[in-house]
């Protein structure tokens, strides 16, 4: 993920870039937005999945989920709510039935 580390940036504050996309629907704010939080996302993935590529497979994953919901929730503290998307993706992940375990 190091690639999208030479994406331009705004400086523009979470809650500021949140409002933008909801305005716009532009995906460069959205990348923006997600590129500062990336890193924690794919940590969380990590942690839950126990699997590099799977976490990374989960983390453009929900990126594609944070499309639509950012736009559909109030969202007022954007990392903490990314953070328990991202968990609940990876939970999700873990019971369905497609993985073979038992959770």
């Amino acid at each position: 993920m190091a690639f999208l580390k030479n994406i331009q940036t705004s400086g523009l504050p979470d809650a500021d870039l949140v409002v933008l996309y909801k305005e716009s629907g532009d995906l460069s704010v959205l990348g923006e937005l997600y590129q500062r939080h990336m890193e924690l996302i794919y940590g969380v993935c990590l942690k839950y999945l126990k699997d590099p590529e799977q976490a990374k497979d989960s983390v453009m994953a929900i990126f594609e989920e944070l499309t639509l919901k950012l736009r559909k929730h109030e969202v007022t503290h954007f990392r903490a709510w990314l953070h328990q998307l991202a968990r609940n993706h990876c939970l999700m992940f873990l019971r369905s039935p497609q993985i073979g375990r038992a959770h």
